[in-house]
């Protein structure tokens, strides 16, 4: 009797044990595929930065372009009046 109690501590035990392995591993995969969308996030992120300062960029350098061309549209309509 005392050897059938200890067999079902023991089946227990493994039982116990392969539920905690399989947690710990699916906490492995969860904390992984959270790392990977906060990664995705992040690049989404910062490729919105990169296109913010591009198109700020962008702006920038019509900006001076359309003055210099305005200072020059002046300048030669002065010189012609």
């Amino acid at each position: 009797m005392m050897y059938f109690h200890f067999k079902n501590k023991l089946f227990l035990f493994s039982i116990l044990s392969f539920v905690v392995f399989l947690f710990i591993l699916n906490y492995q995969t969860y904390a992984s595929s959270c790392t990977v969308l906060k990664d995705k996030h992040f690049s989404f992120y910062e490729r919105k930065k990169k296109a913010m300062r591009r198109f700020k960029y962008d702006l920038d350098e019509k900006r001076d372009r359309s003055s210099k061309m305005l200072d020059k549209l002046l300048s030669n309509a002065i010189d012609f009046f």
